[in-house]
Protein backbone atom coordinates (compact mmCIF):
# COMPACT_ATOMS: atom_id res chain seq x y z
CA UNK A 1 0.00 0.00 0.00
CA UNK A 2 2.82 2.39 0.82
CA UNK A 3 4.01 2.17 -2.81
CA UNK A 4 0.94 1.28 -4.87
CA UNK A 5 -1.40 3.90 -3.39
CA UNK A 6 0.84 6.96 -3.98
CA UNK A 7 1.67 5.78 -7.53
CA UNK A 8 -2.04 5.24 -8.23
CA UNK A 9 -2.97 8.69 -6.93
CA UNK A 10 -0.23 10.39 -8.95
CA UNK A 11 -1.15 8.61 -12.19
CA UNK A 12 -4.86 9.23 -11.59
CA UNK A 13 -4.42 12.95 -10.88
CA UNK A 14 -2.07 13.47 -13.82
CA UNK A 15 -4.55 11.91 -16.26
CA UNK A 16 -7.48 13.84 -14.80
CA UNK A 17 -5.68 17.19 -14.72
CA UNK A 18 -4.27 16.88 -18.23
CA UNK A 19 -7.62 15.75 -19.59
CA UNK A 20 -9.53 18.51 -17.74
CA UNK A 21 -12.69 16.42 -17.38
CA UNK A 22 -12.78 15.20 -21.00
CA UNK A 23 -14.54 11.86 -21.50
CA UNK A 24 -11.27 10.25 -22.68
CA UNK A 25 -9.49 11.39 -19.53
CA UNK A 26 -12.28 10.02 -17.31
CA UNK A 27 -12.12 6.72 -19.18
CA UNK A 28 -8.36 6.54 -18.71
CA UNK A 29 -8.77 7.36 -15.03
CA UNK A 30 -11.31 4.55 -14.65
CA UNK A 31 -8.97 2.14 -16.43
CA UNK A 32 -6.19 3.05 -14.00
CA UNK A 33 -8.46 2.43 -11.01
CA UNK A 34 -9.76 -0.86 -12.43
CA UNK A 35 -6.21 -2.05 -13.19
CA UNK A 36 -5.11 -1.23 -9.63
CA UNK A 37 -8.24 -2.90 -8.19
CA UNK A 38 -7.65 -6.07 -10.21
CA UNK A 39 -3.97 -6.09 -9.24
CA UNK A 40 -4.84 -5.65 -5.54
CA UNK A 41 -7.35 -8.49 -5.61
CA UNK A 42 -5.00 -10.73 -7.62
CA UNK A 43 -2.23 -10.07 -5.09
CA UNK A 44 -4.57 -10.96 -2.19
CA UNK A 45 -6.52 -13.88 -3.70
CA UNK A 46 -5.49 -14.64 -7.26
CA UNK A 47 -7.27 -18.03 -7.41
CA UNK A 48 -10.73 -16.45 -7.36
CA UNK A 49 -10.27 -13.43 -9.61
CA UNK A 50 -11.66 -15.06 -12.78
CA UNK A 51 -14.66 -16.47 -10.87
CA UNK A 52 -15.60 -13.08 -9.47
CA UNK A 53 -15.11 -11.47 -12.88
CA UNK A 54 -17.59 -13.95 -14.36
CA UNK A 55 -20.09 -13.12 -11.59
CA UNK A 56 -19.73 -9.38 -12.23
CA UNK A 57 -20.05 -9.72 -16.01
CA UNK A 58 -23.06 -12.00 -15.58
CA UNK A 59 -24.69 -9.35 -13.40
CA UNK A 60 -23.89 -6.68 -15.98
CA UNK A 61 -25.59 -8.71 -18.72
CA UNK A 62 -28.51 -9.64 -16.47
CA UNK A 63 -29.18 -5.98 -15.67
CA UNK A 64 -29.19 -5.09 -19.38
CA UNK A 65 -31.73 -7.87 -20.09
CA UNK A 66 -33.91 -6.78 -17.15
CA UNK A 67 -33.84 -3.22 -18.46
CA UNK A 68 -34.91 -4.39 -21.92
CA UNK A 69 -37.76 -6.72 -20.90
CA UNK A 70 -41.18 -6.32 -19.31
CA UNK A 71 -43.72 -8.28 -17.31
CA UNK A 72 -43.15 -11.94 -16.52
CA UNK A 73 -39.93 -12.10 -18.53
CA UNK A 74 -38.49 -9.26 -16.45
CA UNK A 75 -39.34 -11.07 -13.21
CA UNK A 76 -37.90 -14.31 -14.54
CA UNK A 77 -34.56 -12.72 -15.45
CA UNK A 78 -34.40 -11.06 -12.02
CA UNK A 79 -35.16 -14.36 -10.31
CA UNK A 80 -32.46 -16.15 -12.31
CA UNK A 81 -29.92 -13.41 -11.60
CA UNK A 82 -30.59 -13.23 -7.87
CA UNK A 83 -30.70 -17.04 -7.57
CA UNK A 84 -27.36 -17.29 -9.37
CA UNK A 85 -25.80 -14.74 -6.99
CA UNK A 86 -27.17 -16.52 -3.92
CA UNK A 87 -26.10 -19.93 -5.25
CA UNK A 88 -22.60 -18.58 -5.90
CA UNK A 89 -22.38 -17.30 -2.34
CA UNK A 90 -23.84 -20.49 -0.84
CA UNK A 91 -21.49 -22.76 -2.77
CA UNK A 92 -18.33 -21.06 -1.61
CA UNK A 93 -19.38 -19.97 1.87
CA UNK A 94 -22.18 -22.21 3.14
CA UNK A 95 -22.02 -25.58 1.37
CA UNK A 96 -20.04 -27.31 4.13
CA UNK A 97 -22.16 -25.69 6.83
CA UNK A 98 -25.49 -26.66 5.26
CA UNK A 99 -24.35 -30.23 4.61
CA UNK A 100 -23.08 -30.61 8.17
CA UNK A 101 -26.51 -29.52 9.46
CA UNK A 102 -28.26 -32.02 7.17
CA UNK A 103 -25.96 -34.81 8.42
CA UNK A 104 -27.38 -34.33 11.91
CA UNK A 105 -30.70 -35.69 10.61
CA UNK A 106 -29.86 -37.72 7.50
CA UNK A 107 -26.78 -40.00 7.27
CA UNK A 108 -24.70 -38.89 4.29
CA UNK A 109 -21.39 -39.98 2.85
CA UNK A 110 -20.54 -36.38 2.08
CA UNK A 111 -16.94 -35.35 1.47
CA UNK A 112 -16.36 -31.64 1.76
CA UNK A 113 -14.72 -30.17 -1.36
CA UNK A 114 -11.50 -28.29 -0.87
CA UNK A 115 -13.00 -24.81 -1.22
CA UNK A 116 -11.39 -21.53 -0.26
CA UNK A 117 -13.87 -18.71 0.29
CA UNK A 118 -13.20 -15.80 -2.11
CA UNK A 119 -12.07 -12.66 -0.32
CA UNK A 120 -14.93 -10.20 0.20
CA UNK A 121 -17.51 -12.51 -1.42
CA UNK A 122 -20.35 -11.49 0.92
CA UNK A 123 -19.87 -7.79 0.18
CA UNK A 124 -19.61 -8.41 -3.57
CA UNK A 125 -22.67 -10.67 -3.85
CA UNK A 126 -24.91 -8.32 -1.86
CA UNK A 127 -23.72 -5.45 -4.06
CA UNK A 128 -24.51 -7.40 -7.24
CA UNK A 129 -27.99 -8.31 -5.96
CA UNK A 130 -28.71 -4.66 -5.12
CA UNK A 131 -27.78 -3.65 -8.68
CA UNK A 132 -30.16 -6.19 -10.23
CA UNK A 133 -32.97 -5.22 -7.83
CA UNK A 134 -32.53 -1.48 -8.43
CA UNK A 135 -32.62 -1.94 -12.20
CA UNK A 136 -35.73 -4.13 -11.87
CA UNK A 137 -37.49 -1.58 -9.68
CA UNK A 138 -36.66 1.23 -12.07
CA UNK A 139 -34.71 3.26 -9.53
CA UNK A 140 -31.61 2.76 -11.67
CA UNK A 141 -30.94 2.40 -15.38
CA UNK A 142 -28.70 -0.50 -16.41
CA UNK A 143 -25.32 0.94 -17.37
CA UNK A 144 -24.15 -0.16 -20.81
CA UNK A 145 -20.59 0.84 -19.96
CA UNK A 146 -19.05 -2.39 -18.66
CA UNK A 147 -16.01 -0.46 -17.42
CA UNK A 148 -18.22 1.38 -14.92
CA UNK A 149 -19.80 -1.86 -13.67
CA UNK A 150 -16.47 -3.67 -13.26
CA UNK A 151 -14.90 -0.70 -11.49
CA UNK A 152 -17.85 -0.46 -9.11
CA UNK A 153 -17.73 -4.20 -8.38
CA UNK A 154 -13.96 -4.43 -7.88
CA UNK A 155 -13.07 -0.96 -6.57
CA UNK A 156 -10.10 -1.71 -4.32
CA UNK A 157 -11.17 0.64 -1.54
CA UNK A 158 -14.25 -1.39 -0.63
CA UNK A 159 -14.25 -4.89 -2.14
CA UNK A 160 -12.49 -6.67 0.74
CA UNK A 161 -14.24 -5.24 3.81
CA UNK A 162 -17.02 -3.06 2.47
CA UNK A 163 -18.97 -0.97 2.91
CA UNK A 164 -21.68 -2.35 0.62
CA UNK A 165 -21.71 0.43 -1.96
CA UNK A 166 -24.77 0.45 -4.20
CA UNK A 167 -24.22 1.29 -7.85
CA UNK A 168 -26.19 4.52 -7.62
CA UNK A 169 -24.04 5.67 -4.71
CA UNK A 170 -20.85 5.39 -6.73
CA UNK A 171 -22.07 6.39 -10.19
CA UNK A 172 -24.77 8.94 -9.49
CA UNK A 173 -27.22 9.96 -12.19
CA UNK A 174 -26.45 13.21 -14.02
CA UNK A 175 -23.00 13.44 -12.47
CA UNK A 176 -19.60 13.01 -14.04
CA UNK A 177 -18.01 10.12 -12.16
CA UNK A 178 -15.36 10.10 -11.06
CA UNK A 179 -15.44 13.83 -10.46
CA UNK A 180 -12.49 15.93 -11.55
CA UNK A 181 -9.94 16.30 -8.72
CA UNK A 182 -10.66 19.14 -6.31
CA UNK A 183 -8.18 20.19 -3.66
CA UNK A 184 -10.70 20.48 -0.84
CA UNK A 185 -12.20 17.08 -1.68
CA UNK A 186 -8.77 15.44 -1.84
CA UNK A 187 -7.66 17.01 1.46
CA UNK A 188 -10.87 15.94 3.19
CA UNK A 189 -10.39 12.42 1.84
CA UNK A 190 -6.76 12.26 2.98
CA UNK A 191 -7.73 13.40 6.48
CA UNK A 192 -10.49 10.80 6.63
CA UNK A 193 -8.11 8.09 5.43
CA UNK A 194 -5.52 8.89 8.12
CA UNK A 195 -8.17 9.03 10.86
CA UNK A 196 -9.47 5.62 9.76
CA UNK A 197 -5.97 4.16 9.73
CA UNK A 198 -5.40 5.53 13.24
CA UNK A 199 -8.60 3.91 14.49
CA UNK A 200 -7.38 0.58 13.20
CA UNK A 201 -3.71 0.69 14.20
CA UNK A 202 -3.74 2.73 17.41
CA UNK A 203 -7.00 1.57 19.00
CA UNK A 204 -8.40 -1.60 17.39
CA UNK A 205 -5.14 -3.53 17.19
CA UNK A 206 -4.11 -2.71 20.77
CA UNK A 207 -7.46 -3.73 22.28
CA UNK A 208 -7.63 -6.69 19.91
CA UNK A 209 -4.47 -8.19 21.37
CA UNK A 210 -6.02 -8.16 24.84
CA UNK A 211 -9.33 -9.54 23.54
CA UNK A 212 -7.53 -12.37 21.74
CA UNK A 213 -5.59 -13.31 24.89
CA UNK A 214 -8.76 -13.39 27.01
CA UNK A 215 -10.81 -15.40 24.52
CA UNK A 216 -7.92 -17.86 24.16
CA UNK A 217 -8.05 -18.76 27.88
CA UNK A 218 -9.66 -22.04 28.87
CA UNK A 219 -11.64 -20.37 31.66
CA UNK A 220 -12.11 -16.81 32.93
CA UNK A 221 -13.43 -15.08 36.03
CA UNK A 222 -15.86 -12.17 36.03
CA UNK A 223 -13.38 -9.26 35.65
CA UNK A 224 -11.51 -11.06 32.88
CA UNK A 225 -14.74 -11.92 31.04
CA UNK A 226 -15.81 -8.28 31.06
CA UNK A 227 -12.35 -7.15 30.00
CA UNK A 228 -12.37 -9.47 27.00
CA UNK A 229 -15.95 -8.53 26.05
CA UNK A 230 -15.36 -4.78 26.27
CA UNK A 231 -12.01 -4.92 24.49
CA UNK A 232 -13.55 -6.87 21.63
CA UNK A 233 -16.57 -4.54 21.48
CA UNK A 234 -14.29 -1.56 20.94
CA UNK A 235 -11.87 -3.49 18.73
CA UNK A 236 -14.60 -4.50 16.31
CA UNK A 237 -16.08 -1.01 16.15
CA UNK A 238 -12.79 0.81 15.58
CA UNK A 239 -11.51 -1.87 13.21
CA UNK A 240 -14.55 -1.79 10.93
CA UNK A 241 -15.32 1.92 11.32
CA UNK A 242 -11.64 2.59 10.64
CA UNK A 243 -11.74 0.61 7.41
CA UNK A 244 -14.96 2.37 6.39
CA UNK A 245 -13.30 5.74 7.04
CA UNK A 246 -10.35 4.69 4.89
CA UNK A 247 -12.68 3.55 2.08
CA UNK A 248 -14.68 6.80 2.23
CA UNK A 249 -11.45 8.81 2.32
CA UNK A 250 -9.98 6.98 -0.67
CA UNK A 251 -13.25 7.49 -2.51
CA UNK A 252 -13.10 11.23 -1.90
CA UNK A 253 -9.48 11.41 -3.03
CA UNK A 254 -10.49 9.68 -6.26
CA UNK A 255 -13.66 11.67 -6.93
CA UNK A 256 -16.33 9.36 -5.45
CA UNK A 257 -18.67 10.07 -2.54
CA UNK A 258 -19.64 7.01 -0.49
CA UNK A 259 -22.35 6.92 2.16
CA UNK A 260 -21.45 6.84 5.86
CA UNK A 261 -21.31 3.35 7.37
CA UNK A 262 -21.30 4.18 11.11
CA UNK A 263 -22.97 6.86 13.19
CA UNK A 264 -21.80 6.41 16.79
CA UNK A 265 -23.69 3.14 17.43
CA UNK A 266 -22.58 2.91 21.06
CA UNK A 267 -24.76 5.86 22.06
CA UNK A 268 -27.92 4.00 20.97
CA UNK A 269 -30.82 3.78 23.41
CA UNK A 270 -32.64 0.93 21.65
CA UNK A 271 -31.60 -2.09 19.59
CA UNK A 272 -33.45 -0.68 16.58
CA UNK A 273 -31.45 2.53 16.87
CA UNK A 274 -28.25 0.54 17.23
CA UNK A 275 -28.86 -1.18 13.89
CA UNK A 276 -29.63 2.15 12.25
CA UNK A 277 -26.21 3.35 13.38
CA UNK A 278 -24.10 0.16 13.03
CA UNK A 279 -22.91 -1.11 9.62
CA UNK A 280 -25.45 1.13 7.93
CA UNK A 281 -24.74 -0.22 4.45
CA UNK A 282 -25.67 -3.77 5.56
CA UNK A 283 -28.66 -2.85 7.72
CA UNK A 284 -30.11 -0.63 4.97
CA UNK A 285 -29.49 -3.42 2.42
CA UNK A 286 -31.36 -5.92 4.59
CA UNK A 287 -34.18 -3.43 5.02
CA UNK A 288 -34.56 -2.56 1.32
CA UNK A 289 -33.91 -5.94 -0.30
CA UNK A 290 -35.18 -8.43 2.29
CA UNK A 291 -37.33 -6.88 5.04
CA UNK A 292 -39.55 -4.80 2.72
CA UNK A 293 -40.00 -7.60 0.14
CA UNK A 294 -41.02 -9.94 2.98
CA UNK A 295 -43.74 -7.46 3.86
CA UNK A 296 -41.95 -5.30 6.42
CA UNK A 297 -44.35 -4.07 9.07
CA UNK A 298 -47.32 -3.83 6.67
CA UNK A 299 -47.78 -7.38 5.34
CA UNK A 300 -47.39 -10.74 7.00
CA UNK A 301 -46.05 -11.24 10.50
CA UNK A 302 -43.69 -8.36 11.30
CA UNK A 303 -42.06 -10.33 14.13
CA UNK A 304 -41.34 -13.31 11.90
CA UNK A 305 -39.98 -10.92 9.25
CA UNK A 306 -37.60 -9.42 11.81
CA UNK A 307 -36.37 -12.85 12.91
CA UNK A 308 -35.77 -13.93 9.30
CA UNK A 309 -33.87 -10.73 8.48
CA UNK A 310 -31.66 -10.91 11.56
CA UNK A 311 -30.99 -14.64 11.06
CA UNK A 312 -29.82 -13.82 7.52
CA UNK A 313 -27.69 -11.02 8.96
CA UNK A 314 -26.03 -13.52 11.30
CA UNK A 315 -25.51 -16.07 8.55
CA UNK A 316 -24.08 -13.36 6.26
CA UNK A 317 -21.32 -12.83 8.81
CA UNK A 318 -20.28 -16.46 8.99
CA UNK A 319 -21.22 -20.08 8.28
CA UNK A 320 -21.55 -21.26 11.87
CA UNK A 321 -24.33 -21.79 14.38
CA UNK A 322 -23.14 -19.09 16.76
CA UNK A 323 -23.50 -16.47 14.00
CA UNK A 324 -27.10 -17.56 13.44
CA UNK A 325 -27.72 -17.41 17.19
CA UNK A 326 -26.15 -13.94 17.24
CA UNK A 327 -28.57 -12.80 14.54
CA UNK A 328 -31.57 -14.34 16.33
CA UNK A 329 -30.37 -12.73 19.57
CA UNK A 330 -30.82 -9.31 17.96
CA UNK A 331 -34.06 -10.38 16.29
CA UNK A 332 -35.52 -11.32 19.69
CA UNK A 333 -34.58 -8.00 21.27
CA UNK A 334 -35.79 -6.03 18.24
CA UNK A 335 -39.19 -7.70 18.75
CA UNK A 336 -39.10 -6.72 22.45
CA UNK A 337 -38.16 -3.20 21.39
CA UNK A 338 -41.22 -3.00 19.13
CA UNK A 339 -43.49 -4.38 21.84
CA UNK A 340 -42.08 -1.88 24.34
CA UNK A 341 -42.62 1.08 22.02
CA UNK A 342 -46.15 -0.08 21.16
CA UNK A 343 -47.54 -1.09 24.54
CA UNK A 344 -45.35 0.31 27.34
CA UNK A 345 -43.72 3.56 26.17
CA UNK A 346 -47.06 5.41 25.62
CA UNK A 347 -47.93 4.72 29.29
CA UNK A 348 -44.51 4.76 30.96
CA UNK A 349 -41.31 6.08 29.46
CA UNK A 350 -38.14 4.48 30.84
CA UNK A 351 -35.39 7.10 31.44
CA UNK A 352 -32.86 7.34 28.62
CA UNK A 353 -29.80 6.38 30.73
CA UNK A 354 -31.50 3.10 31.68
CA UNK A 355 -32.51 2.25 28.11
CA UNK A 356 -28.95 3.07 26.96
CA UNK A 357 -27.39 0.84 29.64
CA UNK A 358 -29.79 -2.03 28.80
CA UNK A 359 -29.08 -1.67 25.08
CA UNK A 360 -25.32 -1.72 25.62
CA UNK A 361 -25.61 -4.83 27.79
CA UNK A 362 -27.44 -6.59 24.94
CA UNK A 363 -24.81 -5.41 22.45
CA UNK A 364 -21.81 -6.46 24.55
CA UNK A 365 -23.29 -9.89 25.32
CA UNK A 366 -24.07 -10.18 21.61
CA UNK A 367 -20.45 -9.49 20.73
CA UNK A 368 -19.42 -12.34 23.03
CA UNK A 369 -21.56 -14.71 20.94
CA UNK A 370 -20.14 -13.16 17.77
CA UNK A 371 -16.47 -13.45 18.84
CA UNK A 372 -16.57 -16.90 20.44
CA UNK A 373 -15.52 -19.94 18.46
CA UNK A 374 -18.74 -21.75 19.33
CA UNK A 375 -21.80 -21.44 21.55
CA UNK A 376 -20.21 -23.44 24.35
CA UNK A 377 -17.45 -20.87 24.76
CA UNK A 378 -19.93 -18.01 24.46
CA UNK A 379 -22.12 -19.44 27.22
CA UNK A 380 -19.11 -19.98 29.50
CA UNK A 381 -17.95 -16.38 29.09
CA UNK A 382 -21.47 -14.94 29.54
CA UNK A 383 -21.90 -17.02 32.70
CA UNK A 384 -18.61 -15.63 33.97
CA UNK A 385 -19.79 -12.08 33.18
CA UNK A 386 -22.75 -12.51 35.55
CA UNK A 387 -20.71 -14.32 38.19
CA UNK A 388 -21.96 -17.87 37.52
CA UNK A 389 -18.55 -19.37 36.82
CA UNK A 390 -16.69 -22.10 38.65
CA UNK A 391 -13.64 -21.09 40.73
CA UNK A 392 -10.89 -20.25 38.24
CA UNK A 393 -7.13 -20.28 38.72
CA UNK A 394 -5.57 -17.48 36.69
CA UNK A 395 -1.86 -17.84 35.95
CA UNK A 396 -1.64 -14.07 35.49
CA UNK A 397 -3.57 -11.38 37.32
CA UNK A 398 -6.11 -8.97 35.83
CA UNK A 399 -3.60 -6.13 35.52
CA UNK A 400 -1.27 -8.28 33.46
CA UNK A 401 -3.88 -7.99 30.71
CA UNK A 402 -5.29 -4.57 31.64
CA UNK A 403 -1.99 -2.68 31.69
CA UNK A 404 -1.43 1.07 31.40
CA UNK A 405 -1.30 1.00 27.59
CA UNK A 406 -4.59 -0.89 27.35
CA UNK A 407 -6.21 1.39 29.93
CA UNK A 408 -5.25 4.58 28.08
CA UNK A 409 -6.36 3.07 24.76
CA UNK A 410 -9.67 2.02 26.31
CA UNK A 411 -10.21 5.55 27.62
CA UNK A 412 -9.64 6.99 24.13
CA UNK A 413 -11.97 4.35 22.69
CA UNK A 414 -14.76 5.33 25.08
CA UNK A 415 -14.40 9.03 24.27
CA UNK A 416 -14.10 8.59 20.49
CA UNK A 417 -17.09 6.24 20.31
CA UNK A 418 -19.28 9.21 21.31
CA UNK A 419 -19.87 12.44 19.32
CA UNK A 420 -17.76 14.52 21.70
CA UNK A 421 -15.26 15.60 19.03
CA UNK A 422 -17.98 16.83 16.59
CA UNK A 423 -19.58 18.72 19.51
CA UNK A 424 -16.26 20.37 20.34
CA UNK A 425 -15.74 21.23 16.67
CA UNK A 426 -19.19 22.83 16.52
CA UNK A 427 -18.38 24.89 19.62
CA UNK A 428 -14.75 25.82 18.93
CA UNK A 429 -14.28 25.09 15.22
CA UNK A 430 -14.11 28.79 14.34
CA UNK A 431 -11.18 29.48 16.67
CA UNK A 432 -7.55 29.76 15.62
CA UNK A 433 -6.51 27.19 18.23
CA UNK A 434 -8.85 24.60 16.75
CA UNK A 435 -7.48 25.16 13.23
CA UNK A 436 -3.89 24.87 14.48
CA UNK A 437 -4.61 21.68 16.40
CA UNK A 438 -6.44 20.24 13.39
CA UNK A 439 -3.47 20.92 11.11
CA UNK A 440 -1.05 19.34 13.58
CA UNK A 441 -3.23 16.36 14.45
CA UNK A 442 -3.26 14.62 11.06
CA UNK A 443 0.54 14.65 10.47
CA UNK A 444 1.04 13.49 14.07
CA UNK A 445 -1.43 10.63 13.60
CA UNK A 446 0.30 9.68 10.36
CA UNK A 447 3.68 9.48 12.11
CA UNK A 448 2.23 7.40 14.96
CA UNK A 449 0.50 5.08 12.48
CA UNK A 450 3.73 4.60 10.57
CA UNK A 451 5.55 3.71 13.80
CA UNK A 452 2.83 1.15 14.59
CA UNK A 453 3.22 -0.35 11.12
CA UNK A 454 6.98 -0.69 11.61
CA UNK A 455 6.78 -2.21 15.09
CA UNK A 456 3.61 -4.32 14.90
CA UNK A 457 2.85 -7.65 13.30
CA UNK A 458 0.39 -7.86 10.40
CA UNK A 459 -3.22 -7.66 11.59
CA UNK A 460 -5.88 -7.91 8.86
CA UNK A 461 -9.20 -6.13 9.10
CA UNK A 462 -11.75 -8.27 10.94
CA UNK A 463 -14.50 -7.90 8.33
CA UNK A 464 -12.23 -9.18 5.56
CA UNK A 465 -13.19 -12.70 6.68
CA UNK A 466 -16.84 -12.08 5.84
Amino acid sequence: MCIVLPVTLIAYYVVQLIGRGHVVARTMAKLILLAVSVFAYYWAASEHLITLFIAAIGTYLGALIIDATKGAAKKLVLAVGVTACVAFLCYYKYLDYFMSQVEHFVPLSYEAPDLIQPLGISFLVFSLISYLMDVYRGTLKADRNILNVLLWAFFFAKIVSGPIVRYGQMFRANEQCPAAPKLDMAVTGARRFVIGMAKKLIIANVLGQTADMVFALDAVNTPMAWLGALCYSFQLFFDFAGYSDMAIGLGLMLGFRFEENFNYPYISKTIGEFWRRWHISLSSWLRDYLYFPLGGSRRGNVYLNLLIVMAVSGLWHGAANHFVVWGLWYGFFMILDRLYRRYIEPRFKVPAPITWAFTMLIVVFGWVIFRSGNMSQAIDIMKAMVGLHEPVFMAYGFFYYFNFHVGVTMAFAVVLSTPIVPALKKRFGHTTLWHVLSMLCIPALLVVCYSFILTSTYSPFLYAQF
